[in-house]
């Protein structure tokens, strides 16, 4: 057998200081260390024990003082779920809502609310999930039976079915109520929310065509006001009707010299800012077919009006001003319409030189 000269063979002494020199000239990066740990677990449900199938486990990541969203799974038919490959670090898990047996004598299915490992509702309040560098963890979830709450909104169709239904729980760590779930309302203008966790929750309802003030469960202005609602589990919670203040509004119709309504005419409604000092926009809308238009929410206050044709007519303010500094002011009382803020338009005229 022939070997290789010994002076074809660096030494060992000369591989160690080669490599220790690499280092220290930045010509070789230090080696990594591998994601190689583990999060997995098993989710049941509480009373039946049956497992939670093809449902959402979501994993969230320490980055700072925030969570950060960084990847989801789906269990398995035996309600087992893993997350493999993970640095080492600091986690939070979420478990989605499940679905579970059907009962045929009520046509419903047995519905389980969502929850943040352990029992907590909020991401800020989860327990954390700590990994060690090439560690595995275990963290098993048992799902709740839900509960839920209906209501009515009391009003015409066309406008309460604009109006949407935003679930609050309170954060026990800061005090502060968090918005958790929310729904729409029908055409009937009943809504309901479900897979609710029994908790103690608050009720928001907004409407964005402005036809409603924004305001609370129990008459309340603010979420902090607002009345408690207690769920508990496979309880459903009637809030009745519920009726909710009308918002401030100014109505209208817009019309040429001839008196034929003019549709698609941009109306704008501007409050002046103290602080700034500039009129600002805060709320708008569109003329309809028949030249008509209501634009709000408003809040108590005085306001000027801006009619901006897309063709044809020249824009104005209210009350035929063609110029801001002398629109005439509208007075808009919250909870109430302010009619009749009509503008006749003329059309533009083209000077040729």
């Amino acid at each position: 057998m022939h070997h290789a000269p010994r002076h074809d063979r660096p030494s060992r002494t000369l591989l160690v200081l080669t490599a220790v020199a690499a280092l220290v000239l930045g010509l070789v990066a230090p080696a990594q260390a591998a994601s190689t740990a583990k999060i997995s677990g098993t989710v049941t449900t509480d009373d039946t024990h049956e497992p939670v199938t093809d449902t959402y486990v979501s994993l969230y990541v320490k980055n700072g003082t925030r969570w950060d969203y960084k990847t989801e799974t789906v269990t398995s038919d035996s309600g087992a779920y893993a997350f493999g490959k993970l640095a080492a670090g600091t986690y939070r898990l979420e478990f989605a809502g499940f679905w579970g047996a059907y009962d045929p004598t009520t046509d419903t299915y047995a519905k389980y609310a969502g929850e943040f490992y352990d029992d907590q509702l909020l991401l800020a309040a989860a327990t954390d999930v700590v990994v060690g560098d090439g560690k595995a963890v275990t963290r098993n979830a048992t799902l709740t039976r839900a509960g839920a709450v209906t209501g009515r909104v009391d009003g015409p169709a066309e406008d309460a079915q604009n109006v949407s239904v935003t679930a609050y729980v309170q954060d026990a760590k800061t005090g502060k109520w968090e918005s958790l779930a929310s729904s729409g309302v029908h055409e009937d203008g009943t809504f309901t929310l479900d897979e609710l966790a029994p908790a103690t929750y608050r009720f928001k309802f907004q409407d964005d065509s402005g036809y409603y003030r924004t305001s609370f469960y129990g008459g309340a202005s603010t979420v902090a006001d607002a009345k408690d609602v207690v769920v508990e589990q496979r309880e459903t919670v009637d809030l009745g009707t519920v009726s909710l203040p009308l918002a401030g509004r100014i109505t209208g119709t817009v019309t040429n010299v001839a008196g034929t309504p003019v549709k698609n005419v941009d109306v704008f409604v501007e409050q002046y800012d103290t602080k700034d000092e500039y009129w600002d926009t805060v709320a708008g809308v569109t003329t309809r077919a028949d030249g008509t238009y209501s634009v709000g929410p408003l809040k108590t206050g005085a306001y000027r009006v801006l009619f901006q044709p897309r063709s044809t007519y020249l824009e104005e303010y209210y009350d035929g001003a063609f110029d801001g500094n002398d629109a005439k002011t509208v007075s808009v009382v919250s909870g109430e319409v302010t009619a009749d803020i009509d503008a006749t338009l003329v059309r533009s005229t083209t000077v040729k030189g």
